[in-house]
């Protein structure tokens, strides 16, 4: 009973001299421990992902960072456009004022008149048109943005299950330990 004894506590020295311990404390953004190494948490939660799985959730918050510029752009894009159809509407509206004042004055300069609404009802079109572009555009980026919101979720849920399970495999491993401890020293 006693070679056994010795045998056991020879094997869990040997085992523990090859195993690296690491502490997370609570000021700590990120550690960086190998397999075989003992994380000791000194922090009130922490969770532990491998390398690849944190390299695709940094790359998928740049195409968010990315994704969110573009949308901020064509933000801009949609608002500058629509200063510029109230300054053009501005502009009808003293139009017609004008032409209901000047109706005389009017009357011998409506050629030129009816150009300038041409004129302004072109440019309407086609701020028009280019709002529906961007509206479409801003609606793709949104659906997209949405998708990535929704795929960053399921990850996030799939990181917080695998940590959950990660922390009841390393509870139940520290009882079998402090079981085997036990039994060593009775």
């Amino acid at each position: 009973m006693k070679i056994a004894t010795l045998f056991l506590v020879f094997l869990g020295f040997c085992l523990s001299a090859n195993a690296q311990t690491v502490t997370f404390h609570s000021n700590d953004d990120k550690i960086k421990a190998s397999r075989g190494s003992t994380v000791v948490i000194e922090a009130d939660t922490a969770y532990i992902i491998s390398s690849a799985r944190a390299h695709k959730l940094n790359r998928q918050l740049d195409e968010l960072g990315q994704i969110k510029r573009i949308y901020n752009q064509l933000l801009t894009n949609r608002n500058k456009l629509l200063r510029e159809l109230t300054a053009i509407e501005e502009t009808l509206g003293k139009v017609v004022l004008r032409m209901e004042a000047d109706s005389g004055f009017l009357n011998q300069n409506m050629t030129g008149i009816i150009a300038d609404i041409d004129r302004t009802l072109l440019e309407l079109k086609q701020n028009n048109e280019t709002l529906a572009t961007n509206n479409r555009a801003l609606s793709q980026k949104v659906d997209a943005l949405s998708n990535l919101v929704k795929n960053l979720r399921k990850e996030t849920r799939w990181i917080w299950w695998n940590g959950l399970a990660d922390k009841i495999v390393v509870f139940g491993a520290g009882i079998g330990v402090g079981a085997i401890a036990i039994l060593i020293l009775l």
